[in-house]
């Protein structure tokens, strides 16, 4: 049964009772109605028949009609004629007057497949109903075959080629799969011709025979399976006493291996802690004789203690009440003061290098560019006019720190700190150029360096005050507790 696409005259009027029609019929009512395939089979030719109306929809419906009994032989017939949904058998009808324009309810476009349609079977035993479920689809019927009506444009498709089929997997036949004649060997006697020819000559009278090579052959013991059976378990054994020796071997070999990397690294940890608590007391003897921190001179002043006590227990335990206690105790108490005196040497020597270090470290912070975090992970750096003259102020108090080498390279660098601090009009500029006047004076006339020592030194602080003036090094303003407002 072919069925048509949705779509057509919307004017036609619908057929209400069911049509049942095979493809005789149709032929037998269309009459004079002929097929012409053209160009591929698409076109259709209709010839007006017996049946054929006087205006031209009559004819258009009349062709329709065709075409579907002409699709149905085409489809060789299912024997299947749908039946109405209260499940009774259709009776013949009289044949439809298609000349009044009616429709026939397999093509009317206002027909509405049901969910569920009952299908009659007819066999040689009778006719039986049996219900068949329609599944629907939304989407537009895809064309995979049919025909086209080239007078109204209408497509009709083949109900064969649009109806899924199913593929039933082929079972495999095992029931021969094992079986005798499957299983048994088929011997066959083949004779085939060998690249080496050999053959046997028996000795005769006719014949002599040289046999100075030849060589008697005697039958070994015959070599049972039990025996086999035995030399085998023989040859097993000992394979696994080979390989179990190997694991034994290795297993000893990793022990002593571990066990040596165990000893040399207790004799390692000893070895690091002896050098860990020398370095740690040659850290001590050098903090005790280059004191530094406040807790450096802490130490220093509690074994100085420590020790004062333990000298008046012996002083009191070894001398008696007078005159010989008394000179002993001022002898210790000379001592003590000698010890008090070095330790402020040491205290004041640590004040100037401390002061040396914290100023470098102040100088170099002034002149470094600024940084910044970016969000790449990157730190950017910026030089700005204030850190620009803080680098050359740090370069000029350097090279007057330095030692004098060269005399005109020292004069260069007094004419450079000259004209940096005659910028700005100030007592603190005044003494500052009139001192670099009097080294370059000095300089000049030959005058030892020994001599000019105090000189410099004071020229150094007054150019190191300078520095840490805001109003001369914008940059100190950063670094001071208390800037000047």
């Amino acid at each position: 049964m072919s069925t048509p696409e949705t779509g057509g005259d919307n004017n036609a009027p619908i057929l209400t009772d069911t049509v049942t029609a095979t493809s005789d019929d149709a032929a037998a009512q269309t009459g004079g109605v002929e097929e012409s395939k053209q160009a591929g089979g698409e076109d259709m030719k209709v010839v007006e028949g017996d049946v054929a109306g006087e205006n031209t929809s009559n004819n258009e419906a009349v062709a329709e009609q065709a075409e579907y009994a002409n699709l149905g032989e085409e489809d060789g017939g299912f024997g299947l004629e749908e039946a109405g949904n209260d499940g009774e058998e259709k009776k013949d009808e009289e044949p439809v007057d298609y000349s009044a324009g009616l429709w026939p309810e397999y093509c009317n476009p206002g027909y509405r497949m049901p969910e569920e349609i009952e299908v009659k079977v007819k066999l040689a035993s009778g006719d039986y109903f049996f219900p068949v479920s329609i599944e629907k689809t939304k989407s537009k019927k895809v064309y995979l075959g049919g025909y086209r009506n080239k007078m109204t444009g209408k497509i009709y498709h083949h109900s064969s080629s649009q109806t899924p089929t199913i593929i039933k997997k082929e079972v495999k036949d095992v029931s021969k799969l094992r079986c005798r004649e499957t299983q048994t060997y088929e011997e066959r006697t083949v004779s085939v011709q060998p690249y080496r020819e050999a053959g046997t000559q028996m000795a005769r009278q006719d014949l002599l025979i040289d046999n100075v090579n030849d060589y008697e052959l005697s039958a070994k013991e015959y070599f049972t399976s039990e025996q086999l059976l035995q030399k085998k378990r023989e040859n097993s054994v000992f394979i696994q006493r080979c390989w179990r020796g190997y694991m034994a071997r290795c297993v000893a070999f990793e022990k002593r291996r571990s066990n040596a990397e165990y000893e040399q690294k207790l004799k390692d940890d000893a070895t690091n802690a002896l050098l860990a608590e020398k370095a740690r007391q040659d850290a001590d003897m050098y903090r005790r004789q280059h004191p530094k921190t406040n807790e450096d001179f802490s130490i220093l002043y509690t074994e100085l203690d420590t020790w004062r006590k333990e000298q008046m227990a012996k002083v009191k335990a070894n001398t008696k009440a007078g005159p010989e206690r008394v000179e002993a105790m001022n002898n210790l108490l000379l001592e003590e003061t000698k010890v008090l005196g070095n330790i402020h040497k040491l205290k004041v020597i640590a004040r100037k290098s401390t002061h040396v270090e914290k100023t470098e470290q102040m100088l170099n912070a002034m002149s470094k560019p600024h940084q910044w975090q970016l969000s790449s992970g990157e730190v950017a750096k910026v030089s700005t006019p204030a850190t620009q003259r803080a680098k050359e102020l740090l370069d000029l108090y350097n090279a007057l720190q330095s030692p004098i080498d060269v005399v005109d390279e020292r004069l260069d660098v007094l004419l450079h700190v000259k004209w940096s601090v005659l910028e700005f009009d100030s007592a603190l500029t005044k003494d500052i150029a009139d001192l670099t006047d009097r080294e370059a004076d000095l300089l000049n006339r030959g005058r030892s360096l020994k001599s000019m020592e105090r000189l410099r030194k004071r020229l150094a602080n007054l150019f190191l005050e300078f520095i840490n003036e805001p109003n001369y090094n914008p940059r100190a303003a950063d670094f001071l507790k208390n800037p000047l407002k």
